[in-house]
């Protein structure tokens, strides 16, 4: 975790402080698009997906706690792709589709 991340987390879990949280979530939001472009090939639109690992993020912002030693982005991946996960499982498509020049069995 670089020094300013762990400084806006500090000061958010200390203060509250909305603009750290904001900075935060901008700071990490290329890393929500990366993790979201895995699961592209799903079926779920990528705007939709990154709304949801934006999520993710927040609550991985909210129950960081740096003192414990770990850095954030190894504690937010998990978060994030659960999120996504989650979502893709209670709103992506229950219907197998056959891939076209195979059959069905």
């Amino acid at each position: 975790m670089s020094d300013s991340t762990e400084g806006l987390q500090d000061h958010w879990q200390e203060t509250g402080d909305l603009a750290a949280r904001d900075r935060l979530v901008s700071d990490h939001l290329l890393l929500v698009s990366r993790l979201c472009r895995r699961f592209a090939h799903l079926g779920e639109p990528l705007e939709d997906l990154v709304q949801v690992g934006t999520i993710g993020l927040l609550k991985a912002i909210g129950k960081f706690e740096s003192q414990r030693g770990n850095h954030f982005v190894a504690f937010a991946v998990p978060v994030i792709l659960g999120e996504i996960k989650n979502h893709i499982r209670d709103h992506g498509s229950a219907v197998w589709t056959p891939e076209s020049g195979r059959s069905c069995p």
